[in-house]
């Protein structure tokens, strides 16, 4: 029987991660295809619901750079952090539907805060537009000087020993690293850690640097730089593999936490009713990109897979999908914000 309890399963990454022969066709696809006439005509803002410095701000400004040439037009990154994002999608819902706004979306956004605000201020899967799948990383559980333990095991047995006398921070309730952490804890037995809510992952990365928690959690490709200089220590990261960016790191699974699987993907989301022929032509520029040999180091850099060739159609199935499969996640954890 499947377990309906993984936020991801390894086939939908499989299929993020493309072979070389569909990296090309994507390469190949003509100047023209998809091309709405006279768009854009200007400047394409492209909406981060985080503060700088984490997983979605670094491959959305890598992005755009390379989208813009792509489109004739800028492509502005504009930063709207706050309520695991659902204020910066909030926004994109409620833009004009012409394509010049978009969000570079993550599953906090879009699968996650709906499902556990009281109040959700905005429906995913009805007033949004799905464009293309941009990026995929997994989660990842750090350690900073204020933790004493050595790696996953002695982290369970201190939280064993003494319920609810670890914390952790996440670059906010709601968001897709923080229900990766629960799910983590629930995959353990049930452990008691404290959660404490951050309004962006660099936030909660200088309190884990100056000690004041012990533990966090984010996207690998936020932590990998650190780890590597040896400022933090990532304890296992939540993957049906090791990253070969930090091959040190081993997964959840091996650490005696079976079916701790967690990870982020990064889409391009438009307002719903934006034109057919502006989705068609932003698919096919971002999929030019996300094809690219110096976009796809980029993201291998951070221990991340460039997404595969999806279609704008192939993109709503996989994000519709995903918010299904976390609402089993949410409804153990009886995550609610008010």
């Amino acid at each position: 029987m499947t377990d309906t309890t993984r936020p991801r399963v390894p086939l939908a990454r499989r299929r993020l991660l493309g072979g070389g022969a569909t990296a090309l066709a994507a390469a190949a696809l003509p100047l023209a295809e998809g091309r709405a006439a006279g768009f854009p005509e200007r400047p394409v803002r492209l909406l981060v619901g985080f503060t700088p410095g984490g997983q979605t701000d670094i491959f959305a400004r890598g992005l755009a750079e390379r989208l813009g040439a792509e489109l004739g037009q800028p492509v502005v990154i504009e930063n709207r952090p706050g309520a695991g994002s659902s204020v910066a999608v909030s926004e994109v819902a409620r833009a004009r539907p012409d394509g010049h706004t978009l969000m570079f979306i993550n599953p906090s956004g879009f699968a996650i805060h709906p499902q556990v605000a009281a109040r959700p201020s905005y429906d995913p899967l009805k007033d949004l537009a799905p464009v293309a799948m941009v990026a995929n990383t997994p989660v990842t559980v750090v350690a900073g000087p204020g933790f004493t333990g050595g790696d996953v095991r002695e982290l369970i047995a201190q939280a064993r020993a003494n319920p609810g006398g670890l914390t952790y921070g996440s670059a906010g309730a709601g968001t897709v690293t923080q229900l990766g952490m629960e799910l983590f804890l629930q995959k353990a037995g049930g452990l008691q850690l404290v959660h404490v809510p951050y309004r962006g992952a660099a936030l909660v990365a200088q309190d884990l640097l100056a000690g004041r928690i012990p533990l966090m959690v984010d996207a690998f490709a936020t932590m990998v730089e650190q780890h590597r200089s040896g400022t933090v220590r990532m304890l296992c990261v939540l993957a049906q593999e090791r990253a070969a960016a930090a091959p040190d790191v081993p997964t959840a699974i091996e650490s005696g936490v079976p079916d701790a699987i967690a990870d982020v993907y990064n889409a391009v989301v438009a307002p719903a009713a934006t034109p057919a022929p502006a989705i068609e032509t932003l698919n096919a520029a971002i999929r030019r990109v996300t094809a690219s040999g110096s976009y796809r180091a980029f993201l291998a850099n951070y221990g991340a897979a460039a997404g595969g060739p999806m279609t704008a159609a192939e993109v709503t199935t996989y994000l519709h999908n995903d918010f299904r499969r976390w609402t089993p996640v949410i409804r153990a954890t009886g995550l609610r914000i008010e």
